[in-house]
């Protein structure tokens, strides 16, 4: 009885260990939660396929863009944008919200425009 008793707290353990649920993101873009409605507001994400550009001044024409990798939940934007490496890492939380991780990014010029935490939402 008590080898059927371990036997089941371990295959609990290890099937609700793995079920940790993956969220999905759909194309379009993304804003800081704290926009409001018809509101611009820099920076906001493109996302198309696996593709991304990251608007981070709407007077400049050219803006970081690159493929975007995805491991589990972790979105990875990666890319070389005036002639410095930046990578910019969210966690997916929700379908279509994604938390910014300062720690894990990378991020060269307009560092100010940042701030971990910050959770950024499908615009319809």
């Amino acid at each position: 009885m008590k080898k059927f008793i371990a036997l089941c707290m371990l295959f609990t353990m290890v099937f609700c260990g793995c079920s940790k649920k993956e969220y999905h993101m759909e194309n379009g873009m993304y804003v800081p939660q704290s926009v409001k409605d018809g509101q611009i507001e820099v920076p906001y994400l493109l996302f198309h396929d696996q593709s991304f550009t990251i608007v981070m001044n709407i007077t400049l024409s050219y803006q970081p863009s690159g493929t975007l990798q995805r491991q589990d939940n972790t979105v990875i934007l990666e890319t070389k944008y005036a002639e410095e490496d930046y990578k910019w890492v969210f966690e997916l939380t929700d379908d279509n919200t994604l938390r910014f991780d300062a720690d894990a990014s990378r991020i060269a010029m307009n560092q100010d425009q940042w701030t971990d935490g910050t959770v950024f939402i499908k615009a319809d």
